[in-house]
């Protein structure tokens, strides 16, 4: 047996038989230096500038993305931002404070930072009626402040009874209840019951109305009149003020009747029909000014009521 291999001559691999074939690719393969994996060394030298050129890059996204991370974990689930304080500011004296106070307790020990002000602001508001609005802040790291303004109290509801029937004090199961028969009850700009300071007594416009039935459900918050309504009621009383000019000190309210007795500062009676806009029937005060000396005589009445027209009743 010769110690020397001999060489094969270079046949195409056409030529080839199956086992020569196979022995041919691992030939080229060889010639062409490829590796396991696929890459040529020419590749793999692409490879390593790119890794080189941005190395630092693929290194900063890493260490940023550890810092957010430990970032988040210290922010939002760490203790030292669980909220341990809740400050209650009220801009006046209506407020229900021991009731927001009681609202606000479970909310101690969350995250400050995961505290939903616009939900809380809802659930307050949602609660209390009265209040107007809802300012909340993050007093970091753990104290929340929260500061809440009533509407204004407008109007000063007194009440009496059509029938014999006495008034009962409402069966409302918590502090909100309102005693009734304890009038005269103050309402908001919502035309809602609300709590009152001292000087709201004499600001309020007072509005006289006799019921079938005593108000049995009233509690601080219960929705009196329409707040829309109301403030045509107001807003009519303003305009008969400047038509007279005088100060327009009450009013009756008949709701069955669909009607609302304004009384001015010298005890005249001006009749308006509530189904009816109020201003078509003021104006029409300016127009008898002109024609008649209206006010010079003592008057029980003036019927605003009938279109076109101006009915008034001397004493």
């Amino acid at each position: 047996m010769s110690i020397f291999r001999s060489r094969k001559k270079r046949i195409p691999a056409l030529f080839l038989k199956k086992e020569d074939s196979n022995y041919s690719l691992l030939l080229r393969k060889k010639r062409q230096k490829i590796f396991e994996n696929g890459i040529t060394k020419a590749e793999n030298r692409s490879i390593g500038f790119l890794w080189k050129k941005y190395r630092s890059v693929f290194y900063g996204v890493i260490g940023g993305g550890l810092i957010f991370l430990t970032c988040a974990i210290f922010f939002f689930f760490s203790h030292f931002f669980s909220i341990e304080e809740i400050m209650l500011t009220r801009r006046d004296f209506r407020a229900n404070v021991e009731g927001i106070t009681s609202l606000l307790l479970p909310y101690k020990g969350q995250n400050i930072f995961l505290l939903s002000k616009k939900n809380l602001s809802e659930k307050i508001i949602k609660k209390f009626p009265e209040i107007k609005t809802v300012d909340i802040e993050r007093n970091l790291p753990r104290t929340l402040q929260v500061t809440v303004e009533t509407y204004p109290i407008l109007v000063k509801w007194e009440f009496s009874l059509q029938t014999k029937e006495e008034p009962q004090t409402p069966s409302i199961p918590n502090d909100r209840a309102v005693k009734i028969p304890n009038t005269p009850i103050f309402l908001n700009s919502l035309g809602r019951v609300s709590v009152t300071e001292p000087e709201d007594e004499g600001k309020a416009f007072l509005i006289q109305e006799r019921v079938k039935n005593s108000p049995r459900e009233m509690y601080f918050g219960y929705e009196v009149f329409n707040a829309d309504r109301l403030q045509k009621v107001l807003s009519a009383k303003d305009l008969l003020a400047e038509q007279i000019s005088s100060p327009v000190v009450s009013a009756e309210l008949l709701r069955d009747a669909q009607e609302v007795h304004f009384i001015s500062e010298n005890g005249v009676e001006f009749w308006c029909d509530f189904s009816s806009p109020f201003e078509e029937q003021i104006l029409k005060i300016s127009k008898a000014l002109r024609e008649v000396k209206l006010f010079e005589m003592s008057l029980e009445y003036i019927d605003l009521r009938v279109p076109g027209k101006l009915i008034y009743k001397p004493k």
